[in-house]
């Protein structure tokens, strides 16, 4: 399953202004996290602050084995790509979790800034309207980005982004979060 699941290499190109792309998972990787996703009963609102809740579910606590899958290719493959890209300290993960967005949960997302060292965020699927993450500062969008594609981004000072309402449909993606490692 694993080989299925992603693409080869990270040939990351930047898509905005410091937001980079690469392939990364296959349309059938995704419809495998999907289905381990959707069904899940263990979606948990993120109250940290209550003007930016999300509809989470971690997957290091729920779906362990996809969890491995993933921070394997994202700490060997995906960020050393674009620290290069950057020439910036290593990144790790430190959370890996979908999101959803339903009209009886979650609609959209204020603009804020993430916790996180390098952001990544993955679309899942793509049946349903609205909920567009979108970066005002940069005049970006992911609307025309595939999915499986990953597009990460410097986050905690230069990239504030939010999620524009759903319309229809339910919304499913991951993201994630790193912190940077310190280099001997």
């Amino acid at each position: 399953m694993f080989e299925e699941m992603f693409y080869v290499s990270p040939d990351l190109r930047p898509v905005g202004q410091d937001i980079l792309l690469a392939k990364f998972l296959t349309p059938s990787g995704c419809e495998y996290i999907r289905a381990c996703v959707e069904g899940a009963s263990t979606w948990t609102t993120n109250t940290r602050d209550h003007d930016y809740f999300t509809q989470d579910l971690h997957l290091d606590l729920h779906v362990p084995e996809i969890y491995k899958m993933l921070e394997e290719q994202l700490n060997d493959v995906i960020f050393p790509a674009s620290v290069e890209y950057w020439d910036c300290c290593s990144a790790v993960v430190k959370n890996l979790f979908a999101i959803k967005y339903s009209l009886d949960t979650q609609v959209g997302l204020k603009v804020h800034h993430d916790d996180s060292y390098i952001t990544g965020s993955v679309k899942i699927n793509n049946d349903y309207q609205g909920a567009l993450l979108h970066f005002p500062d940069k005049k970006f969008t992911n609307e025309d980005i595939e999915i499986g594609d990953i597009l990460i981004w410097p986050s905690q000072i230069t990239h504030r982004h939010g999620c524009t309402d759903l319309e229809s449909g339910t919304k499913y993606a991951l993201t994630i979060w790193t912190d940077q490692c310190t280099e001997l």
